[in-house]
């Protein structure tokens, strides 16, 4: 099915992409590394790891080693879960209420990333277990169900900032007209701007749980690929590594899109849906 080997693809290049991302900065944490800071060296070996897998992911071209994908997966997605929490408490030192807000944020805004390593790892079970030719749709319509769920998680995330916290944003929308246009906008004007595409973002959300999803995920697609550009056009080349965190912003909600005729009855007259939900070739054609 060209639509599976195309979010194969996907999910792959997304991988490698985060993957060159967190090998730089393993590598930083090394070089900065105290010999005396035993926490600090057990964090940059766990990091190493994370890259290990992240790695054995983007190689594994045999759904036969879907075993090493699902291993590699539960390394590299339970560092991301462990990172994130250590970033949204790391973020504010008020009262626990303030840090639970940051950290549910924090890992809102990772869930594609995550989503991206265990809808690999997924997608290789099924094909190993089912092979190409009787693909059960049913468990496909769960990956994507995967992604396009953490993909409209960090969408309500960024919506919920966009309107409740437009400062904590303004920052990417102000340099990145400073530097390419060399002009600003009012502040009002920016807020009223910001808080127009959080409630984009929110009328997205609602698309893809009444069932409109192919427009709601061409939006999520684009805008996430823009959020991780946005990296750049405000700090220019050096801020590279964190548009390669955010690769997986719009990366996930593509790969969902490919996987979208799994969603739907198969138009093609030459497969025959099955009771088990499977897709047979008529083998009589």
């Amino acid at each position: 099915m060209p639509a599976v080997s195309h979010a194969l693809v996907t999910l792959r290049a997304l991988l490698a992409v985060y993957g060159i991302a967190l090998a730089a900065h393993t590598l930083q944490s090394w070089r900065s590394l105290d010999g005396l800071d035993v926490l600090a060296g057990l964090w940059s070996l766990w990091s190493t790891l994370a890259v290990v897998a992240c790695g054995i992911l983007v190689f594994i071209e045999r759904a036969g080693a879907w075993r090493w994908a699902a291993g590699s997966a539960a390394v590299l997605v339970s560092w991301q879960a462990i990172s994130a929490l250590a970033e949204g408490a790391g973020r504010v030192s008020g009262g626990a209420l303030s840090i639970s807000g940051e950290v549910v944020w924090t890992l809102g805004d990772h869930a594609p990333r995550m989503a991206v390593a265990l809808a690999l790892a997924w997608a290789w079970s099924i094909l190993a277990k089912n092979g190409t030719e009787d693909l059960p749709l049913q468990r496909l319509r769960r990956v994507a169900w995967l992604l396009c769920g953490a993909s409209a998680v960090m969408f309500l995330m960024h919506a919920g900032k966009l309107i409740f916290f437009p400062a904590s944003v303004e920052e990417l929308l102000t340099r990145s007209l400073g530097r390419w246009n060399g002009y600003g906008w009012r502040p009002e004007t920016v807020r009223h701007v910001l808080l127009g595409i959080g409630l984009v973002h929110v009328a997205a959300i609602i698309g893809i749980a009444v069932g409109r999803r192919r427009g709601p995920l061409c939006y999520m697609t684009v805008w996430g690929m823009m959020t991780s550009l946005s990296r750049l056009s405000a700090y220019s080349l050096f801020a590279w590594d964190e548009a390669f965190f955010r690769a997986a912003n719009g990366g996930a909600a593509l790969a969902a899109l490919f996987l979208l005729p799994s969603w739907e009855p198969c138009r093609d007259e030459s497969r025959l849906h099955q009771k088990d939900g499977t897709a047979r070739v008529d083998s009589d054609r």
